[in-house]
Order: C-alpha cells, then structure tokens, then sequence
C-alpha cells in the first residue's frame, strides 16, 4: 500500500516531452502548476500541454500572498521614491507592481513594506493618487537588490482576500478541463476552506498552513 503521494512542480524544461513522460512512467502522482510563478496568460496552454499525459493535474493557488511583480532584478537606492501600481506593468527601480495586484489597495501612510526576506525596506508616503492615477508612493528607506516574484511582507495585519483575482479565473479554467485537485496557499481558517466548497463544489482541497495566524485554534 502506497503511504505517500508524489507531486511534481512542473516548470519550462527544454525538452518537457521527455521529462514529462519520464516522471509518468516513475509513477508521480501529481503534476502540480504553481500559480505565483505562471502568469494568468500562461494557464490555459499549461493545462492543455499537461493533460495529455494522464497525470492528474493540482493547482497551487496564489492565494494572499504578496510577491514583487518584476522579471529580471532591480536595486532600489536609499532615499529614494517609488511607485507601486495595482496592475501589471513594466517593472523599472522606480516603478513596480506586486502580485496579487490589489494588494496595495489595502495599504496606508506609514506602512513598512520588507522585500525579498529583508533585502530592501520601502515605508508608504502617500495613497492619493491609487483611485486616479493606479500607484501609490513609496521611500526606500533601506536600499537593496531586490529579486524576481521574491515575498513581500507588510508589517501590519491586512485584511487580503483568501484567493487573488487570478486563482477565480483558474477555478473556472479548471472546471471546463475537469481538475479536482487543489492546494490552498495561506489558509487562515476553516472558513477559508468553506469558501473553496462554495465556488468548487466538487473540488478537494489541501490546506497549506503557513501562517501564525492558521494555527490559532
């Protein structure tokens, strides 16, 4: 009797055919799309080259976890002001977005924002112009290189939604490819867990605790 499961996190190989059919025939049981590291224009083609495999696919949502949204490094320089917007763009060393990208409208003035485990600090100086203009402005109050979708922490509790406008456009992509498996990233409650049965009635679910906040009884 098999005791365990073995899930595979399929990235971009060169020669993905060949890995992909190797980890088949070696018996993995999943083959696990990480949302925070796919963009939502990615998903669809991901899910329809994996299907042919026969290997139930499980989806790691992205959850409430805020992630920096630029492709290559940056370094962001003491003193300096940034913007951060609450969409997608081209990321610069003054200008940024983060990942889900509504997540700084839940900001304030005075707000700490820690980058990539602590490599840089950015402190929120102003939130008037998020409504017109989509930014918010920030001081880098300690400068540092700054990685590709590395975690963001704000230090302050935020109220964020359990799932990203991303994860509810890939619950209905897989319910139109039959997917039933799924990993919840930051799960903080039961609750969180009842609201996944309401939108997958016929999903099963795997709750990743990964907050202090999770373990609260």
């Amino acid at each position: 009797m098999k005791l365990f499961k073995v899930i595979t996190t399929i990235g971009k190989y060169p020669n993905a055919e060949q890995v992909l059919l190797g980890l088949k025939l070696r018996g993995v049981d999943f083959f696990r799309i990480n949302l925070s590291h796919t963009s939502k224009d990615e998903i669809k083609g991901i899910i329809e080259s994996l299907i042919k495999y026969d290997v139930p696919i499980i989806i790691d949502t992205e959850g409430s976890q805020i992630r920096t949204g630029i492709d290559k490094e940056i370094i962001l320089n003491e003193g300096d002001i940034i913007k951060i917007y609450n969409h997608e763009i081209n990321c610069t060393k003054n200008e940024i977005y983060f990942s889900p990208v509504n997540s700084i409208n839940y900001t304030k003035v005075g707000d700490l924002i820690i980058l990539d485990f602590n490599s840089a600090m950015v402190r929120v100086s102003d939130v008037s112009k998020l409504k017109a203009q989509k930014y918010i402005l920030a001081n880098v109050v300690i400068g540092g290189l700054v990685g590709i979708r590395k975690g963001i922490v704000i230090e302050r509790e935020l109220n964020l939604p359990v799932f990203s406008e991303k994860d509810y456009y890939t619950f209905k992509i897989a319910k139109q490819y039959g997917i039933k498996h799924f990993t919840l990233s930051f799960i903080n409650s039961k609750k969180d867990v009842e609201k996944f049965y309401k939108i997958y009635t016929d999903g099963i679910c795997y709750s990743k605790i990964e907050t202090l906040q999770s373990l609260k009884i």
